[in-house]
Parts: C-alpha cells; structure tokens; sequence
C-alpha cells in the first residue's frame, strides 16, 4: 500500500520515504539503528503537519522577488497573498507538509502537481487528513540515517494510523543539501 505516486515523488525530488507497518514500533525498522533509544510522543494533525499547512498546502514563491515567501495553491505572488509562517524549531523543515513540499533541492514539479499529489497521498494512505489520525512523532538521535538532516534541513520520523486501520504508515525525511 506504498502511494501509487511514489515514483513520480521521487522523480520530482522528494525525500520522503513511506513503509506501512503492522504497529507504530514495528515502523521504526524503517531506520537501522539502536530503536530501543527511539522515544515518541503523540501530536496533534495540526503540529505533524506543520505551519506550512494552513487551510490547505503552502507552497514557497517561484518568481524571484518571493522566494522566500509562502502562498496557497493559485494565489498570486504578490505581498498581499504572502502567508505569515510562524516557525516553532531550530530546523529548516518543519512538519510534514514542508518535509513533503519543499526538499532540499526543490521539487521539479508545479505548485499544482505537489498539491495533487499531497492529497493523493493523503487519501490513499490515511482516508484523507482527518482531525481523528493517531500520530506519533518519534525521536531521531537512535539511528544514522537521520545525521544527513541534522546538519541543516531536518530529520523527521512519524507513524500515523486511521481509525479502524489495521497498519500504521511510517513515514522518515532525512536530508541535506
């Protein structure tokens, strides 16, 4: 049950890797490593997603004077339509909606493609994003796969099941420029 869009994810340039797990310990052999160290907490849809998740996908500005900036899908790159990000950790990345949007090296895609197949992603994997998802975000100090993203963009490990799911998602970002 990998998203259907993996490759053309991957083609694009995200670097968010997906495995589905029987339960949210068993998802944490995604990562080789010490997991007996891997500690986790529960967080709310609003914090696993992020700040670059308001009403909908953020996505940074293309043209050159907005680069910097964050906008919904379709708005014009004007002053006026920049989204305030409030920034809450030290990384670059912050959540799950900027770790699968805004990779390292940019994603070689249009706004509106990312957007599709964020939400694709989401449908297929978890029913859509619902208020009700378990999530738990997990430690990465326990396994060498996250050393890349500690230098600068982030590290992240996350599991996540629906309702009524017999598997939880696991879900690692760990990059670098």
């Amino acid at each position: 049950m990998i998203p259907a869009g993996l490759a053309t994810f991957q083609a694009w340039g995200g670097v968010v890797a997906y495995g589905i797990f029987p339960d949210h310990r068993a998802a944490l052999a995604m990562a080789e490593g010490d997991s007996a160290r891997a500690v986790s907490r529960r967080v709310s849809v609003a914090e696993w997603l992020g700040p670059y998740f308001d009403r909908g996908l953020l996505q940074r500005g293309r043209s050159a004077k907005h680069l910097n900036d964050y906008f919904r899908l379709g708005d014009a790159e004007t002053p006026a339509n920049a989204v305030r990000v409030v920034r809450v950790e030290h990384s670059i990345t912050q959540g799950y909606a900027d770790a699968f949007a805004d990779p390292p090296y940019s994603m070689q895609a249009t706004p509106a493609e990312i957007d599709r197949l964020f939400y694709a992603f989401a449908d297929e994997l978890w029913g859509g994003l619902r208020e009700d998802l378990e999530v738990l975000r997990w430690s990465t100090d326990w396994a060498a796969c996250f050393a890349a993203g500690d230098e600068w963009w982030g590290s992240f490990f996350w599991t996540v099941r629906a309702p009524g799911a017999d598997h939880v998602v696991g879900i690692l970002a760990s990059a670098t420029d």
